[in-house]
């Protein structure tokens, strides 16, 4: 996991649980981390993803870079560990703003701008290789930018469906998820997404809630449900399946977890893993 620090005493670090401590966590909710990594490069790193390889590949909002971390350096605690490969995005106009969302597919890493309209795709065989201790100064090779009618805004998560569809989260106005053809993201220019998920209004226990409001992480099971996760009030979880994805809209979700009982407050990211039979 990643733990963006408080800004003042408590700095940012990476913290790895084991399966087990994650099956116990009833028994024993604070666990230690086994592993934790510190390290001076870190400014607010916010998301990460693993390549084959077992590489972390970790996006960073407020430093504007992306860190490369190997898995032996994964394995062992640092108090400041030093970066085997950093990727900056320096070429105006194409310089990171805001580095956020961030997925590898088919080998390109792929950076949205959360404090802008674009999304980087930099292509596999640009990208440098691991473990040469470098700083590599990319331009990206296509940029998606805004269609004008909110495709793009305050792009805040990443995913790529099985199809090789390109979802994105937009945390600011209109509060959608949107998804991208394959075809749509090989070239630079301001797309119209093939599809565009908006907010519903739903009721639940006498309230009236919208199903997404800020949209941050979104993620897709293995039966290609999508669930994404809204950072602003009313923090809900809305899930929708593969059939009403398609059709797109304003859509009820097929799942809305919202309200007191839930104890969400300002959630961000989500994922779906395996079951470990937590009791």
């Amino acid at each position: 996991m990643i733990d963006g620090g408080n800004g003042t005493t408590i700095p940012p670090s990476l913290e790895e649980f084991t399966e087990a401590q994650l099956k116990d966590l009833k028994k024993t909710p604070m666990p230690t981390p086994t592993v934790q990594i510190f390290s001076g490069g870190f400014a607010f790193p916010q998301q990460a993803v693993f390549d084959a390889a077992g590489n972390m590949w970790v996006s960073d909002s407020v430093a504007n870079r992306v860190w490369v971390i190997t898995p032996a350096q994964l394995a062992v605690s640092s108090a400041n560990l030093n970066f085997t490969t950093t990727i900056k995005a320096i070429t105006p106009p194409f310089v990171f703003n805001g580095a956020l969302g961030i997925a590898l597919h088919d080998g390109n890493l792929n950076v949205s701008n959360v404090n802008d309209t674009s999304i980087f795709v930099f292509d596999a065989g640009h990208l440098p290789a691991i473990n040469q201790n470098i700083i590599a100064s990319l331009t990206p090779d296509v940029v998606l930018s805004d269609d004008g009618m909110g495709s793009i805004q305050g792009p805040w998560a990443l995913f790529f469906d099985t199809a090789g569809d390109l979802w994105s989260s937009n945390a600011n106005a209109p509060f959608t998820l949107v998804k991208f053809g394959p075809n749509q993201i090989t070239t630079s220019g301001d797309p119209t997404p093939e599809t565009t998920i908006s907010p519903f209004e739903v009721k639940v226990d006498k309230t009236t809630d919208e199903s997404l409001s800020s949209p941050n992480g979104i993620a897709i099971d293995e039966k290609g449900n999508l669930v994404a996760i809204s950072s602003a009030s009313p923090f809900g979880v809305a899930g929708y399946d593969p059939k009403e994805q398609m059709v797109g809209g304003s859509i009820k979700p097929d799942v809305f977890l919202v309200g007191a009982h839930t104890t969400l407050n300002m959630p961000a990211g989500d994922n779906f893993g395996p079951d470990i039979n937590v009791k």
